[in-house]
């Protein structure tokens, strides 16, 4: 005869080991259980990935509205994902305000590479043409979100505080330039930089108005927000160039006050970038040779002096304007703006080795 209990009186969960400060093993309908110490639950955490699937919350990608983008990630107010947009710039990380910004949508933008790079102009009416030729990269050439773009408010307004940044609603010379400059690292596989953009310009007929007058005061808030718009990103500001394009504007000034004076907007300017710990700055410029009815001025020739005697300032001619065509009012053309883009980008890469 053996002796046997019947099935019905199993236990369904008990204790198999028990030490002074807890149960360590037990047993229950599932099968054995452990009760580990915290150190060693800690050491298990150390030894699993930190990016794990279930470590991250998800986020639907609809948020951003009807695009491809996947991997959506919520920090500090910004929506980071990955996305395939329009654009050469292919597939890549973006980012985009949770929030709208100043009132206006938000818009999507590139992940910056390291810092939020400037370029910035001031100058006479010329330098305010724009175009609706295409941005290559238009989540990479942004400007304020003031709805006035790249070529800012010719004078007419003054340019608010504004850290937000915002797709071009036009090309001006600028954004050609930083267009270009992306589209040369793109081709050669490098880092894809994201460029604020913005030109200051004022109908200024003398040196001395320009560096006093509404393109000025308009340029000094626009290092402000191009300083903020960096903040906000998250990255340091970093301005690539300032082009100075006042030549042919000055027809009040002899060779001696706009030489005179051109050293001291670039030295104004300089101070400004000291004011919001910018480095100093690399002033560009087209060497101008005239229009169709302009063929010699004092100011035309004042230009060979400031070319080898820059008064400690990093001043660059980039090209001569005579290579570049004109259209019958003296303004370049669209296909000129796009070769002296070109000029421009190939000498401001040369003179930023950290790009």
């Amino acid at each position: 005869m053996t002796n046997s209990k019947p099935k019905g009186d199993t236990p369904k969960r008990g204790i198999l080991l028990r030490v002074q400060n807890g149960d360590v093993i037990g047993f229950d309908e599932t099968g054995i259980r452990l009760n580990l110490a915290d150190s060693v639950i800690a050491d298990i955490e150390r030894r699993l990935p930190k990016n794990t699937l279930g470590s991250a919350s998800y986020i639907d990608p609809r948020v951003l509205g009807d695009i491809h983008a996947w991997d959506v990630k919520e920090d500090n107010g910004w929506y980071l994902f990955q996305a395939d947009l329009p654009g050469a710039q292919g597939i890549g990380p973006f980012r985009r305000p949770v929030a709208a910004q100043n009132d206006s949508d938000p818009h999507i933008i590139a992940q910056p590479s390291g810092a939020l790079y400037g370029i910035l102009a001031l100058g006479g009416t010329r330098r305010g043409t724009t175009c609706d030729t295409p941005v290559r990269f238009p989540y990479h050439v942004l400007s304020t979100a003031d709805d006035m773009g790249a070529a800012g408010p010719a004078g007419t307004l003054d340019v608010a505080e504004n850290a937000a940044v915002e797709h071009l609603p036009e090309q001006t010379r600028d954004t050609l330039i930083a267009d270009e400059i992306v589209a040369r690292r793109k081709e050669a596989y490098r880092a894809l930089p994201v460029i604020y953009v913005r030109g200051e310009t004022d109908s200024a007929s003398s040196i001395s108005r320009l560096s006093t007058g509404p393109a000025m005061r308009n340029f000094r808030q626009s290092v402000a927000n191009f300083c903020a718009a960096a903040r906000a990103l998250g990255v340091a500001p970093k301005v690539l160039a300032v082009s100075l394009d006042f030549t042919l504007e000055a027809v009040e000034d002899d060779a001696d006050s706009w030489h005179r004076g051109m050293y001291n907007l670039m030295q104004t300017i300089s101070d400004l970038f000291a004011d919001y710990g910018l480095r100093q700055p690399l002033f560009v410029a087209q060497f101008e040779a005239g229009t169709q009815t302009v063929s010699d001025l004092p100011v035309l020739r004042a230009q060979w002096d400031l070319a080898w005697n820059k008064g400690g300032h990093d001043f660059i001619y980039s090209a001569p304007s005579y290579m570049f065509a004109l259209d019958d009012f003296g303004r370049p053309t669209g296909t000129a703006r796009q070769q002296m883009a070109q000029m421009d980008a190939c000498a401001i890469e040369a003179r930023n080795t950290d790009l």
